[in-house]
């Protein structure tokens, strides 16, 4: 019967294309510790199943329905005493592992019983991976929603269509840009693969490509000896100290005016300032710069210092004079005219739940993080800073053109 619908020739040619892309078979001691796990962990998921299918309103493109009916079912399979595979969709074990965790254990009765502990998991995983693919997803839900929901459609999309298709240098027409990325493609798979043969990097082994780790680009001669001539120039001097030096030469601390306005400024105020500074941009804390016996260190000068003089006003002043000071030193107007700033960011991961964070599974996983904003001008000097959500800052222009340094303001998130 089957020869009258494939040739015997055809059926073996493609039955040995399928052997060769099919994963091998796996050790059945392996499948015995797989199957005694997931037996310890069934009664850990059997209990929100049923819940998962039903309060969640699921929704799913052509790809992910069968996932989505698997999951609606799959509540019914574990309540049968012995499920068969006709109570179950078997084109979701393309997996051979879970067709064999599924099929093939030995413990069950001759027959085709499944077994229903493996076939959960086997669920869970598809639905975890179409969710992450979006053939998936929870309709009106933010983060695992449609993502095709919030795409323009009727009259919206008709006046935004040549503003979208002008920014993303599209023609408009969809078979056109699809035979440009075909060719693209095909220039693309020559290039590498003519260049294979020479690449020592490179081999194929087995039909699968395997190149080597990317080390570093080798230093240029004398960079080391450079290096370290630079590194021997420079003082090793304590934070606070630099900070005391800083203020020596521009006189920062002296913007730092009282919040009520009096002009009479306690002794000593630079090293309180200093200390808070520290303090502050450190992220340590009070304690470890209070110093009883020093009356500017005080935990009470350090406090009332705080409320009265770090306000945003004397933050900005201060901030300028810096600025201002290096505009002056030859060697800066060298690397650039003082016109030019590069912003940039960098993303830190928040182990605790805060309104200022926000999900970004790009950088943080399925935590959460903030974004840390920092503008430098072409003089290597920064300008300011600032921390945002994650989420709020998706792209920067590399490089800004500023109309006066000392007059930028901090970042905004």
């Amino acid at each position: 019967m089957i020869e009258r619908v494939v040739p015997r020739q055809q059926l073996v040619k493609a039955l040995a294309e399928l052997n060769e892309m099919l994963p091998e078979g796996g050790d059945p001691d392996a499948d015995a510790g797989w199957r005694a796990q997931l037996l310890e962990r069934y009664a850990t998921v059997r209990g929100f199943v049923a819940l998962l299918a039903e309060a969640v309103p699921w929704g799913a493109t052509t790809a992910g329905a069968p996932i989505v009916e698997a999951l609606r079912r799959l509540p019914g399979v574990q309540a049968r005493r012995k499920p068969a595979a006709e109570h179950i969709d078997v084109a979701l074990l393309a997996d051979g592992g879970w067709w064999r965790l599924v099929l093939g254990n030995p413990h069950l009765a001759p027959g085709r019983l499944i077994d229903k502990h493996a076939w959960t998991f086997c669920v869970l995983e598809a639905l975890h991976v179409a969710l992450k693919r979006r053939d998936v997803f929870a309709r009106g839900a933010d983060v695992w929603g449609d993502p095709r929901a919030r795409l323009l459609s009727g009259a919206a999309w008709q006046v935004n269509r040549p503003r979208v298709l002008a920014a993303l240098e599209l023609s408009g027409n969809a078979a056109e840009h699809l035979a440009e990325m075909e060719l693209l493609l095909e220039e693309t798979y020559r290039h590498v693969a003519d260049g294979l043969a020479g690449n020592a990097s490179v081999d194929i082994v087995g039909g699968k490509i395997r190149q080597e780790k990317l080390g570093p680009e080798p230093e240029p001669e004398g960079l080391a000896a450079v290096r370290d001539a630079v590194a021997a120039m420079l003082p090793r001097i304590d934070y606070p100290e630099l900070l005391l030096e800083v203020h020596a030469r521009t006189g920062m601390f002296d913007a730092f005016e009282h919040v009520s306005g009096q002009v009479i400024r306690q002794k000593d105020l630079d090293l309180t300032l200093t200390a808070l500074l520290v303090s502050k941009s450190t992220n340590i804390g009070l304690e470890p710069v209070v110093k009883p016996g020093e009356k500017a260190l005080t935990r009470g000068r350090l406090t009332g210092a705080d409320y009265a003089y770090f306000h945003l006003g004397g933050m900005r002043a201060a901030s300028a004079l810096p600025v201002e000071t290096q505009g002056k030193i030859g060697i800066a107007g060298d690397w650039g005219g003082g016109h030019v700033a590069s912003a940039d960011r960098m993303r830190f991961a928040v182990p605790l739940r805060s309104i200022h964070t926000r999900p970004n599974r790009k950088y943080f996983g399925s935590g959460r993080g903030a974004t840390w904003l920092n503008v430098v001008s072409d003089r290597v000097m920064g300008l300011g800073a600032s921390s945002c959500p994650a989420r709020c800052v998706t792209r920067w222009a590399s490089w800004m053109r500023c109309s006066t340094l000392t007059a930028l303001p901090a970042p905004r998130s």
